[in-house]
């Protein structure tokens, strides 16, 4: 999930040494048409609900991975991602 989402154009709060296995915390886009509230409901509407609050000064979010995901599973979140970021017209 990372990596696609690194290749989505995302960086993720911390480095790979750092990374937990259950959550990871994204840099939102800094792209002036991102709003978080937009993407947290189209994801949503997805099927896919990610965790709405931050934890730190930095505009994030954070998507949970614990538990027994499959490569499907992952690949239909990278896509529902891209496509949301595609209707909003953020470009990372």
């Amino acid at each position: 999930m990372v990596a696609g989402m690194r290749h989505l154009g995302f960086k993720t709060l911390l480095e790979d040494q750092w990374l937990s296995p259950v959550i990871t915390t994204f840099f939102s886009p800094e792209d002036e048409n991102f709003d978080f509230t937009t993407f947290y409901n189209r994801l949503k509407a997805h099927n896919f609900i990610i965790y709405p609050g931050k934890l730190t000064e930095a505009e994030s979010f954070r998507l949970g991975h614990i538990g027994q995901l499959y490569d499907e599973q992952v690949e239909q979140l990278l896509e529902a991602v891209s496509k949301v970021l595609d209707e909003m017209q953020v470009s990372l």
